[in-house]
């Protein structure tokens, strides 16, 4: 059975809210923004749905409390990743942290010298 086609629009509204309640209303897309169909292929191209609606938690309590939320609906979950910038070695770690903050990603590197260490040295 497929839920998502079988959900009503109230439905829909209803799944929408608790998911902006556990994220934001920031983070949840839904629609035909530009933004969410970017989704609607996998970075490998391979693969193509249409998301009811793109989540981007920020912390693992989040992703835990989304996927409880859908689960609790019956609704399928679809996992996306690879979806990231790229950085060159001669890059200051704190402008590539920066960068990925604009994009609204994470770059998971940290240490006290961000301001002055290159990505090429740190890792």
């Amino acid at each position: 059975m497929n839920m998502v086609a079988e959900m009503t629009a109230d439905a829909r509204e209803e799944l929408l809210q608790q998911l902006a309640n556990v994220v934001g209303p920031w983070h949840v897309m839904a629609g035909d923004s530009d933004l969410a169909a970017t989704y609607r292929e996998d970075w490998t191209d391979q693969f193509e749905g249409i998301p009811l609606a793109v989540v981007s938690p920020k912390s693992t309590e989040e992703v835990a409390d989304t996927v409880k939320t859908c689960a609790k609906l019956g609704i399928s979950v679809v996992p996306s990743g690879g979806r990231s910038i790229t950085v060159e070695a001669g890059v200051f770690l704190q402008t590539a942290q920066e960068a990925a903050s604009d994009a609204d990603l994470i770059f998971p590197l940290t240490f006290g010298a961000q301001g002055s260490a290159m990505i090429g040295g740190g890792l």
